[in-house]
């Protein structure tokens, strides 16, 4: 095959590398004229091609690398002056390492290696962290995708585009911003921390539902907007499932799906501290809580979508919210519905082992079915809305179902357009009740 070759004119040819030099900068001209070299001490201001630590200790201060720094073996600094790295930092068998003030165009990559500190006004494209040590990224300090395996607890105040971290150390978010993309965690050994943070969408456009919270068989998820910590807002699904920790979300902006699913420890989900005129604050689509050996309470929620809970070995209690959709209550132990707001959606609250208190809500359509000892009161407008919550119709629910329940049953100052009662055992009291139409068991009540 007969190759073809290009040739210009010297003009052309100047025109050419005019343009390239505008296009990619000055790098590509000037990088052949600097020299590797080997640190063992300082770097000072110049420019340099790359730079080789091998079992010492260098610092560069104002620096112009135009390939890659590698270390082996000792340790690696930057001046407030700063540096200027085109290419990656490579530490191998390195010790702690301290970059101020430096913008890393590659990735930076920790192996057996110390821990790592990136403050200032750093920017780095990546960090990949393998058997290594502590990771801090300060206020002001900025990196793409952060990836850590074995290695040790990170505590981040800056900007990260996105955190995966396996079989390593707690993630401690304080002030800072993930974004766009969200928080996985594998096998952690410590808790996830969020304390005053966005996750994801940070102007109230960036509103796609991306930026979540994944955690998988590890400890703590603690997102509390108390002492010196604001409230944070998490744009895209939080999803625990498989761990050994308390699930803990306290003045936390939810914009998506909640699901913690066979996790040992309690779940508090409470958006009372979360107030629309600070944060854009929004509302929870599904919440979904199965299979939790501990106490779940979920407070001052705002829902569009559904809401179950199932199967859980401790106590169950909703308050306080406005909940859009069907709500499914079954197989649980102790359960307190009180104060609630259901928007003419259906309430299912089944097998639940008791006892069951179902206390001053509104706007409900209720099925109540094999449950325990069972004390359905104050359902009306005028207690529900004195106690807080959000009526839109004048009475406590449209219709009830409540059907084959063991034990005690009253039923009694309810407002309602139906109430029927059938197989309850033994049969239901109540008094004070103003029903349209009742049946059964409930006849007259």
């Amino acid at each position: 095959m007969r190759s073809t070759a290009f040739n210009f004119s010297p003009a052309i040819a100047g025109q050419l590398v005019a343009a390239l030099i505008l296009v990619f900068g000055t790098t590509a001209v000037f990088a052949q004229n600097v020299e590797p070299i080997d640190c063992d001490g300082h770097v000072l201001q110049g420019a340099y091609e790359d730079v080789s630590i091998d079992g010492t200790t260098c610092t560069l201060d104002g620096a112009t690398i135009y390939g890659s720094v590698f270390v082996h073996g000792g340790t690696l600094y930057t001046t407030t002056n700063g540096a200027t790295i085109l290419g990656g930092v490579h530490l191998i068998f390195a010790d702690d390492v301290t970059l101020a003030s430096v913008q890393v165009r590659d990735e930076v990559t920790l192996e057996h290696s110390g821990d790592l500190i990136l403050t200032g006004d750093s920017s780095v494209a990546k960090i990949a962290m393998k058997e290594s040590g502590n990771l801090t990224i300060d206020a002001g300090a900025s990196t793409g995708e952060l990836l850590l395996e074995h290695s040790g607890d990170a505590a981040i105040a800056g900007t990260v585009a996105g955190i995966l971290s396996k079989e390593s150390g707690g993630v401690r978010l304080t002030n800072a911003t993930v974004f766009p993309g969200g928080i996985a965690m594998v096998l952690a050994g410590g808790a996830l921390e969020i304390c005053g943070s966005t996750i994801g969408g940070i102007d109230g456009v960036h509103q796609d539902g991306s930026g979540g919270v994944n955690v998988l068989e590890s400890g703590d998820v603690l997102v509390v907007a108390e002492g010196s910590c604001g409230v944070s807002q998490i744009e895209g699904a939080v999803i625990v499932k498989k761990g050994a920790g308390h699930v803990r979300l306290v003045g936390a902006a939810l914009h998506s799906d909640l699901i913690v699913a066979e996790q040992i420890g309690d779940v508090e989900i409470d958006g009372s501290r979360c107030d629309d005129t600070v944060i854009r604050c929004g509302a929870v689509s599904d919440v979904n809580v199965e299979k939790v050996i501990g106490d779940v309470t979920l407070r001052s929620l705002t829902t569009d979508s559904d809401t179950t809970v199932v199967s859980t070995e401790g106590s169950v209690t909703i308050t306080g919210s406005t909940l859009g959709s069907d709500v499914r209550l079954r197989l649980n132990n102790a359960v307190t519905v009180a104060r609630n707001s259901f928007a003419l959606e259906d309430v299912l609250m089944a097998k639940n082992k008791g006892p069951i208190l179902f206390d001053r809500n509104c706007d409900g359509r209720l099925t109540i079915t094999e449950n325990e000892n069972v004390i359905i009161t104050n359902n009306n407008a005028d207690d529900a809305t004195a106690a807080g919550a959000d009526c839109q119709s004048g009475f406590g629910f449209s219709d009830a179902d409540v059907s084959k329940n063991l034990g005690s049953l009253l039923i009694s100052n309810n407002t309602g357009e139906g109430l029927y009662c059938a197989d309850n055992d033994p049969a239901p009291s109540g008094a004070s009740n103003s029903i349209t139409f009742s049946d059964g068991q409930c006849a007259g009540f």
